[in-house]
């Protein structure tokens, strides 16, 4: 038989052995931490650190800081809101190549940073080419017409007349736009086109043949300009449906960048049709290149640009 004394002794060295045994795995952690650091300290090499845990991989600190500098350089730095426009990126347009099994690019012409369109193009093409052909005079009170259902004339608009927002934004250039547009058009294109500067004359829908439809009425309205000895400078028609300026300009940029983003390998060429311009400017400098490529007009059924192509 145990005595009574011997038993309590029992207890207590039992109890007291749990408790050490508790208190020994809380400070476990605490003094392996600190063996650990006292071992890194002392370590002769300090390129190095090991993160605490089990089974970690030590996590090497290099000073890269010599060879990855930032490359600084100011050619970054568009020149006015012209700088903008062209170059825009070519879009893998992922669900349909996948569906087809063809490689389906998209010409980001959104991203051109007047009119966000390929209007952009057009525009500044027609201002620049007037200018060197002495047809339009900055800061001379000439104003350009032109006839649009709003693409072009915000893309003429952004180019060279004070933008409210910006009002030195290409100051160079300070031109009036006056833009004549069917009022069957959304007021949101009329009333961007005002916010920007220019004047717009919204007139009647009407048959090309009638001297009151939009585009024969920008027509008029610059000859009226230059022939009224009471208006200052003269009145210069865009004309993009005829002017070669609307052409040259996909002929000059939007061509090249295709050819060149596609490394000179495109098998079609597919785009739709307003005035004609992408679509021809882009087929004749692309068709020399590539004589096998198919250019592919989408356009409507009864479209009046199909017995033309």
């Amino acid at each position: 038989m145990i005595t009574k004394h011997p038993r309590m002794t029992l207890t207590t060295a039992f109890i007291a052995g749990i408790l050490l045994t508790l208190g020994f795995k809380d400070l476990y952690p605490y003094l392996k931490h600190r063996i650990r650091r006292q071992r890194w300290r002392s370590s002769p090499s300090t390129t190095s650190a090991s993160v605490l845990g089990e089974g970690t991989r030590k996590v090497t600190l290099e000073d890269n800081s010599a060879s990855n500098h930032l490359e600084v350089s100011i050619s970054d730095i568009s020149e006015g809101i012209e700088g903008c426009i062209g170059d825009t990126p070519l879009i893998r347009i992922k669900s349909l190549s996948e569906a087809t099994g063809c490689e389906i690019l998209g010409k980001a012409e959104f991203l051109n940073g007047a009119g966000n369109s390929p209007k952009d193009r057009v525009a500044l093409s027609m201002i620049q080419m007037a200018e060197e052909e002495g047809l339009l005079t900055p800061h001379s009170g000439d104003a350009v017409y032109e006839g649009t259902v709003g693409s072009t004339g915000i893309s003429s608009t952004f180019y060279p007349a004070p933008w409210i927002l910006l009002k030195e934004m290409n100051s160079a250039h300070t031109l009036l736009i006056i833009s004549c547009m069917p009022d069957d058009q959304a007021t949101e294109k009329s009333d961007l086109l005002l916010k920007l500067g220019a004047k717009v004359e919204r007139v009647r829908p009407a048959s090309i043949v009638d001297q009151n439809q939009f585009v024969n009425k920008a027509r008029s309205r610059a000859a009226e300009h230059t022939a009224d000895p009471s208006r200052q400078g003269r009145g210069f028609f865009a004309d993009q449906f005829e002017k070669t300026a609307n052409w040259r300009a996909h002929h000059s940029s939007t061509g090249p960048e295709i050819y060149r983003q596609c490394g000179g390998h495109l098998d079609a060429f597919v785009a739709g049709a307003g005035t004609g311009g992408t679509i021809s400017g882009c087929a004749l400098f692309l068709k020399p290149k590539l004589p096998n490529m198919k250019v592919v007009l989408a356009d409507p059924q009864g479209s009046g640009l199909f017995n033309r192509i």
